[in-house]
C-alpha cells in the first residue's frame, strides 16, 4: 500500500474516532469518458456498539489497514482500484471506527465488483453476463465398453463410460469448470438408459429429454460404443453399434424450444456426429440454432466429421449440404483442417502435413472460411502428434475475430486419448464465458483437454484449480 495513503488513513481514523456518523462521497473514473459516483450515506449507532473501547488504537488502526488489501475473496482487485482512485480525486472522508471503515469499504468494493462486466472481452460475439443455463447442448448420449488395454475378442469384462460428443462439452462444463449446463437429448425408458441418466445427473447436466419406449425386444436403443484403448505401437480400436438409436429418431417440433430458452440460455452447441445420424437430426440442429439465435445466445458448432456416419446417409456431397446450412446460423467453429475440407467443402492445403503441430496450414484456411461463411468469429481447433499410443505431442490453436493465437505445446502420456477434443472445447469456451483474455482461453482449453487424457472416460476428472494451474505453467510436482 502506498506510505503516503497509509499515513493518511492512519491520521484520519484517530482525528475522527469521536464522531458519532459516517458520510463519504467518491468521484472514480473508471475509463475514459466514462465515471460513476459512488454516494455512501450511513447512520452509525452508539460507538460502543460496534467497537469496545478498550480495543487499543493500534489495534484499530491495524484492522483498518487490513481492510484495504484482504476484505474479501474477490473484492481485492477492486480495492486496488480504490487506493488508485483515491490518490488523485477529490475525497471527503469521516471514519468513525474499524466498524465503519468495513462499511464503507465493503460497499465501495463491492460496487466495482459489479461494474467488472463492463470490461469482458466480447471477441466479436455478444455474450449474454446471465441466463438460467450457461451453456446448452443439442446430441446423442451413448455408452461406451471399454475392457481397457486388452482387446475386445480377448476381454472378460469391461468398464461403462456415459459420453456423446456434444454432452461432453457440458459434462466438463460443469463437473471441472462449475458452470450450470443442460443437454437436450433422447431417452429410452429401459436399464441402460436408467443407467446414462444417472450418470448425467451425476455430472450435474440438466437434462432435456424426448422419451422413448422399449419394446423389450428391437428398441429404441441408446447407442453403444465398443472401445479398447491400445498400449504403445498397438492402435486404439472404436466401433459402434448405433441400430436402432433412439436419438437418429429425433424430428423438428419434438422440443419446445422457446420453452427451453426463454429462461435464458448463454451459449448453445451441437456437433457434427449428431447431425450425420439420420435426414431429420440435422434439421433438429437448425431448428434448435434459430431459436437459440432468437433468444440471443451464442452458438457454436464441432464439426467432427466421421466419414464412416455420413457414407450411411448420402456420404461426402450430401455431409456438405447439410453442414454448409448448419454453419449459416453458427457463431463459433470448432475443427481441424480436415472438418473444414471435407465438412464443409472448403479449399486448403493437403490435409496430412508433415509436422502436426505446424498452425500455418489451419490458419491459412481462415481466408477461405471467412469468405463462404462471413459471420463466423472463431475457429478453433487442437494440434496432436502421435508417436505412440500412449505417448503424444500436444497444441492448440484458435482464430478469433481475425487474430491467431497459439498454445504451449506438451508432451502427453496418454491413458485414454477419447474425448481430449471435448476437452479443449470446454475449457475454452469457458474461458470466453468468463472473459479472460483470448490467449488465456486457448491456454485453458489447451490445458483442460491434456489433463482430460490422464483419465479413464471420455469426461473429465479434472478440477478447474488444476485447469489454470496447468495452463499457466504448473507442473506435475506432488502436491502436498
Amino acid at each position: 500500500m502506498n506510505p503516503k495513503v497509509a499515513a493518511d488513513v492512519r491520521r484520519r481514523i484517530r482525528d475522527r474516532a469521536h464522531l458519532s456518523f459516517l458520510q463519504c462521497s467518491f468521484r472514480i473514473s473508471l475509463a475514459p469518458g466514462f465515471s460513476r459516483v459512488f454516494e455512501v450515506e450511513r447512520r452509525i449507532q452508539p460507538l460502543q456498539r460496534f467497537c469496545p473501547m478498550r480495543e487499543t488504537a493500534e489495534a484499530v488502526e491495524e484492522r483498518n489497514l487490513f481492510l484495504f488489501t484482504r476484505l474479501k475473496p474477490g473484492v481485492n482487485e477492486s480495492c486496488k482500484k480504490l487506493r488508485c482512485a483515491l490518490r488523485g480525486v477529490s475525497t471527503k472522508i469521516r471514519l468513525l471506527t474499524s466498524a465503519a471503515t468495513v462499511i464503507l469499504f465493503s460497499i465501495c468494493a463491492a460496487n466495482f465488483a459489479t461494474t467488472k462486466s463492463v470490461h469482458k472481452m466480447n471477441y466479436g460475439l455478444n455474450i449474454s453476463q446471465k441466463g438460467a443455463l450457461d451453456f446448452l447442448s443439442l446430441g446423442a448420449l451413448v455408452h461406451r465398453l471399454d475392457p481397457g488395454v486388452i482387446p475386445f475378442r480377448k476381454a472378460s469384462h469391461c468398464d461403462i463410460h456415459v459420453s456423446g460428443g456434444e454432452f461432453n462439452v457440458a459434462a466438463n462444463l460443469s463437473d471441472c469448470f462449475r458452470l450450470k449446463t443442460g443437454v437436450v437429448s433422447a431417452m429410452v425408458d429401459y436399464p441402460i438408459g436408467d443407467l446414462i441418466a444417472e450418470r448425467v445427473r451425476a455430472m450435474g447436466v440438466k437434462p432435456f429429454y424426448k422419451n422413448f419406449k422399449h419394446d423389450g425386444v428391437h428398441g429404441p436403443n441408446m447407442a453403444t460404443v465398443y472401445s479398447d484403448r491400445g498400449q504403445g505401437v498397438r492402435a486404439p480400436v472404436v466401433f459402434y453399434n448405433r441400430c436402432n438409436e433412439a436419438a437418429a429418431q429425433l424430428k423438428p417440433g419434438d422440443f419446445n424450444w422457446k420453452e427451453i430458452f426463454d429462461p435464458g440460455v448463454r451459449w448453445f452447441h451441437s456437433g457434427g456426429i449428431f447431425a450425420a445420424l439420420s435426414p431429420t437430426t440435422a434439421e433438429v440442429i437448425i431448428e434448435a440454432m434459430q431459436a437459440a439465435k432468437a433468444a440471443g445466445a451464442v452458438t457454436s458448432f464441432d464439426l467432427n466429421y466421421r466419414a464412416k456416419l455420413w457414407n450411411i446417409v448420402g456420404g461426402n456431397d450430401r455431409a456438405v449440404s447439410i453442414l454448409d446450412r448448419i454453419v449459416k446460423n453458427v457463431d463459433v467453429l470448432v475443427g481441424n483442417e480436415e472438418d473444414l475440407q471435407l465438412g464443409l467443402g472448403i479449399p486448403g492445403p493437403e490435409v496430412a502435413a508433415k509436422d502436426k503441430l505446424d498452425p500455418s496450414a489451419f490458419f491459412s484456411m481462415m481466408g477461405n472460411v471467412t469468405k463462404k461463411h462471413p459471420h463466423i468469429k472463431i475457429v478453433a481447433t487442437t494440434l496432436r502428434e502421435v508417436h505412440s499410443t500412449n505417448r503424444h505431442s500436444w497444441g492448440a490453436v484458435a482464430w478469433i475475430d481475425g487474430k491467431t493465437f497459439v498454445s504451449p505445446t506438451c508432451e502427453l502420456d496418454v491413458i485414454d486419448r477419447v474425448g481430449g477434443g471435448d476437452g479443449y472445447a470446454a475449457g475454452f469456451f469457458y474461458g470466453l464465458l468468463k472473459g479472460v483474455s483470448p490467449q488465456d482461453a486457448v491456454n485453458l482449453g489447451w490445458a483442460h483437454g491434456a489433463l482430460l487424457t490422464t483419465f479413464p472416460g471420455d469426461t473429465t476428472m479434472a478440477t478447474v484449480e488444476q485447469v489454470e494451474a496447468f495452463a499457466k505453467g504448473g507442473s506435475a510436482r506432488i502436491q502436498r
